[in-house]
């Protein structure tokens, strides 16, 4: 099994806004999306390939309540191990969208 993390934090923000910070994220990342569908909320994305990683394939879901669910999972179905990568992408792409609100866009744990 490969090896995951995932988290969920609720934003005050409208589905709309908070899909396009999360589409600014992966590219301040570089992360390559590669499915987008903003009506279910859906945002599919993969790392690139480097010295510490073989890949890691992200899923970004954002609800209408400000819900976002984030999980990063090793793309090799055998690597057990990450290195503590996926935690590390789905930490930073949630400190992205806390450090890049705009004031009424409040965090709400």
């Amino acid at each position: 099994m490969a090896a995951k993390y995932k988290s969920c934090k609720r934003f005050n923000s409208d589905k709309i806004q908070l899909i396009d910070d999360v589409k600014k994220a992966m590219h301040q990342f570089n992360f390559k999306i590669n499915k987008i569908d903003e009506n279910l909320g859906y945002i599919i994305a993969e790392t690139k390939f480097s010295l510490w990683s073989w890949k890691e394939d992200i899923q970004v879901r954002v609800y209408e309540d400000g819900l976002i669910k984030i999980k990063s999972e090793c793309s090799l179905s055998t690597q057990a191990l990450d290195w503590g990568k996926n935690k590390q992408n789905v930490r930073r792409i949630f400190k992205y969208l806390k450090d890049n609100q705009m004031p009424e866009m409040k965090f709400v744990k």
